[in-house]
């Protein structure tokens, strides 16, 4: 009877590494994802075949076919909504205040968004999270009809007792307040805290389940936007999270350095549609009251347009974009990531731009929250200094700001990073934004941040050793899936 069992155990397990082997064939499209996973199931049957069914199965299409049919659901009301105020929004394009070569880009990026391009913006840098969140405090302090809080991770610590008792108070006196945590990102969120705000009325909801028996469970399809709305006139987006890590408070942890962003204008109603999807697909209520989407006044000259991505129907926008403001930009291209784990189409890009005679400037962390994105990012130097891009390594603290600035008259800023979860997995949220003064702001934040980086000098990928170089190569085969 033992032999018996153990003759069935083993075909169940070799049925399981056949199919999970047939599946990755049929089902992955990336050749370097595809081997990876042959690779380990071959080489560890039981255990290979186990981990692709936990994680490597694409459950991505059928969940993210969920979200944008709920998204569908809700999106007609909400554009209702826009179009009453579509009198200040403008052309549907950059054109004006973009040099003449950028205008194919332009369109480009009508054709990405569903969002047009809204004028009369005013966009504020906040650099560090000591100077953002008070100002975030403040709004919520001062809302008089509703608060809405999207983020990716909400740490209950210093800054996330802050807020919450700031989101308490709002409610006790009659404000509509809302938050949205992504369940994977937010693992310190105090679930006793969050039921004493529900208590005070404040609505919470993560973006997904974490558990296992619960059919949402993804650990890939992460919602890593970050959107506050005040009363529908005054908005912040970008790269921090609510955590007291973005703070230069001691004792937290590993501490990092971001920029974050104040919106004013019709482009808050656009971060208000985007977190009006996420909390409809979450929860099932639609946020389409007109207090949601009060007319709004002109508040700047910025014109801004928002480029959710995502892998529903917004389905590699940043992608897309990074790659083709690339190509199109003439004169300088200035980039900064986090995280920088580049496929083949923007290492072509970046190289050939640099190698057309456009400045390129690259700057990374000299150390990353992330020892294996460390090592997987170093491999791609080589080729870059190659081509002619500037490689520039921040000293610590960590610098977790991402954005891309075109010939400094085209910008983006907002939560995607340079990687392959912010291509193909994530939900990003970044906002596109044409001024002089707002994108002014952008690049004098990147060259303040490039005083204080190191240059990599061409000779940098001799100088490694062949030990160092096979090992940052070795991880870098893992990209796919960092």
């Amino acid at each position: 009877m033992t032999a018996l069992w153990g003759a069935a155990t083993a075909v169940l397990w070799i049925a399981l590494a056949l199919w999970a082997a047939w599946h990755v064939l049929l089902h992955k499209k990336l050749a370097q994802s595809r081997l990876l996973w042959l690779i380990s199931i071959a080489v560890f049957p039981i255990v290979g075949a186990m981990v692709y069914a936990l994680i490597g199965v694409d459950r991505i299409g059928r969940r993210a076919t969920i979200k944008e049919l709920r998204n569908q659901d809700v999106r007609g009301e909400i554009s209702a909504l826009l179009e009453a105020d579509r009198s200040q929004s403008g052309a549907p394009f950059e054109t004006e205040g973009l040099p003449d070569h950028l205008d194919d880009f332009a369109h480009l990026l009508a054709k990405l968004s569903r969002y047009r391009a809204a004028t009369h913006n005013r966009v504020d840098l906040i650099d560090g999270g000591d100077k953002l969140f008070p100002r975030l405090l403040g709004a919520i302090d001062a809302a008089q009809s509703f608060v809405v809080l999207e983020t990716y991770i909400y740490d209950c610590d210093a800054i996330g007792t802050q807020v919450l008792q700031a989101l308490r108070r709002a409610s006790q006196r009659g404000v509509s307040c809302y938050l949205l945590y992504d369940a994977i990102g937010s693992l310190n969120l105090d679930l006793v805290a969050v039921s004493e705000a529900q208590a005070d009325g404040v609505r919470i909801s993560p973006f997904a389940s974490r558990s296992l028996l619960r059919g949402r469970f993804q650990i890939n399809l992460r919602n890593h936007r970050k959107i506050v709305v005040v009363d529908g006139t005054v908005g912040f987006t970008g790269g921090t999270n609510i955590s007291a890590r973005h703070t230069t408070q001691k004792d937290v942890g590993v501490t990092s350095e971001d920029c974050h962003f104040e919106v004013k204008g019709l482009a808050v109603h656009q971060l208000m549609a985007a977190f009006a999807e996420d909390w409809h697909y979450a929860t099932g209520e639609k946020l389409v009251e007109p207090k949601f989407f009060p007319e709004s006044v002109p508040a700047g000259e910025a014109t801004c347009r928002m480029l959710p991505s995502g892998p529903d129907g917004d389905r590699e926008i940043w992608h897309k974009t990074l790659v083709a403001g690339i190509h199109n930009a003439t004169r300088v291209v200035r980039l900064q990531s986090p995280y920088f784990i580049p496929d083949e189409a923007l290492m072509m890009a970046m190289t050939t731009a640099a190698q057309r005679g456009v400045q390129v400037q690259l700057i990374v962390p000299v150390r990353s929250d992330h020892r294996y994105v460390d090592w997987a990012m170093k491999s791609s130097f080589a080729e870059l200094l190659e081509g002619g891009v500037e490689v520039w390594r921040r000293e610590p603290p960590f610098v977790h700001s991402k954005l891309l600035v075109l010939d400094d008259g085209w910008a983006t800023i907002g939560s995607a990073n340079v990687d392959p979860r912010s291509f193909h997995l994530n939900y990003e949220l970044n906002l596109g934004i044409v001024g002089e003064d707002a994108v002014g702001q952008i690049v004098g934040y990147f060259e303040a941040q490039r005083e204080r980086s190191e240059r990599l000098p061409p000779e940098w990928a001799a100088a490694r050793g062949p030990i160092v170089r096979a090992w940052s190569s070795f991880w870098s085969l893992w990209s796919p899936l960092l």
